[in-house]
């Protein structure tokens, strides 16, 4: 939101006011007419509006315009007409810095958005073409009655449409989409047991290792997107990862909470990149020569997550620089926890049940 009252005019004409977090103009001057009157300036810069108060107007460049009507600054002319109350704190140059900076971030937003689907996009394709032949190996089970290897495809093709999912709610989150207010028990354990499913073929095309060790069968509690985190971490791990290696991920819990890390060999952190590994567009240096294309925002949006839930993500390198190709690698773990809310009883006790069958 702007922080003073503006009205934001599309390329198409149309328009709409923006009351303003930190100053609303006073109503005398933003009736109706006024604001229709204000959306007819069509040139960028400073105008002197009635009773001589002060209008600014910028173009993004995306075509949008922003005007700020109505002010009263204190190295601009003394209206004619003062509105009682409403006294001068602003400057030209304060009003010219403040929305050169709004329209760079939402510059940079719109930016990362357009990245954001086209990465969409990419992995939708690539989900898609895992159902497809999952699908087909489940119909090769059926055929030859292999139970074992059916219900294992049935899983994968399970896990995958939840990664569809994830997908999808990551570019709604990503791009504001309000629908995850909702706060629901969360099984953790059988959430990332459904990202390393769908994760394997993309490790086995780089010759990858991918498993999961530990166990819980506790819930967390929070809107229904925990899996974007994992799914984030591990996509990662894999992505940076030179091929013929492994990517760990553990889960245990510990104490009133479950954590869950991703373990693999990733490109060198710098001291001074860790503390920005979680901010939003940044990318390492080492990281971004082993990629160059990328947004750098999934794991601030992994950590905003995570936080969501009031729980905790950081990383940690480990062990010598290797190189490999050119590029610096070391041990690399993401960790997340989050507090538990309650156990999974269900699937603590269809595991007891199965431990208890033995065929014969």
């Amino acid at each position: 939101m702007l922080a003073y009252f503006s009205i934001i005019v599309e390329p198409n004409g149309s328009f709409t006011s923006c009351q303003g977090s930190l100053f609303r103009l006073p109503p005398e001057l933003c009736d109706q007419f006024r604001v229709s009157k204000y959306t007819s300036i069509n040139e960028d810069g400073w105008h002197v509006s009635e009773f001589g108060y002060l209008l600014y107007r910028k173009t993004d460049d995306f075509g949008r315009s922003y005007i700020i009507p109505g002010l009263h600054l204190l190295d601009g002319p003394k209206p004619t007409k003062k509105v009682y109350g409403y006294t001068a704190v602003n400057t030209k140059q304060m009003i010219e810095e403040y929305l050169k900076q709004h329209l760079l971030r939402s510059k940079q937003q719109r930016l990362l958005a357009e990245e954001s689907t086209t990465a969409l996009v990419h992995d939708l394709r690539h989900l898609s073409s895992a159902i497809y032949h999952s699908a087909e190996q489940a119909g090769r089970a059926h055929a030859n009655r292999d139970h074992s290897e059916l219900a294992d495809s049935l899983k994968t093709i399970v896990a995958t449409q939840t990664m569809l999912k994830a997908r999808i709610d990551y570019l709604d989150y990503t791009t504001g989409v309000d629908r995850f207010e909702k706060l629901e028990k969360i099984p953790v354990y059988s959430r990332v047991d459904k990202v390393v499913r769908c994760f394997r073929a993309a490790a086995n095309d780089k010759s990858i290792n991918i498993k999961i060790s530990g166990g819980s069968y506790r819930f967390t509690r929070g809107p229904n997107i925990l899996d974007i985190v994992p799914y984030t971490l591990i996509d990662n791990a894999i992505k940076y990862s030179p091929p013929h290696n492994a990517v760990e991920v553990g889960v245990y819990d510990l104490e009133a909470k479950t954590v869950v890390s991703v373990t693999s060999i990733g490109p060198r952190i710098a001291e001074s990149e860790v503390e920005k590994v979680f901010s939003v567009g940044f990318r390492g240096q080492t990281a971004s020569k082993l990629r160059p294309a990328g947004t750098g925002i999934g794991l601030s949006v992994a950590k905003e997550i995570v936080e969501k839930f009031s729980g905790e993500l950081s990383v940690e390198q480990t062990g010598e620089v290797v190189q490999r190709e050119g590029t610096a690698y070391r041990t690399t773990t993401f960790t997340f926890s989050v507090p538990s809310s309650g156990e999974d009883t269900y699937r603590m006790n269809m595991a007891r049940r199965k431990r208890r069958f033995v065929p014969s």
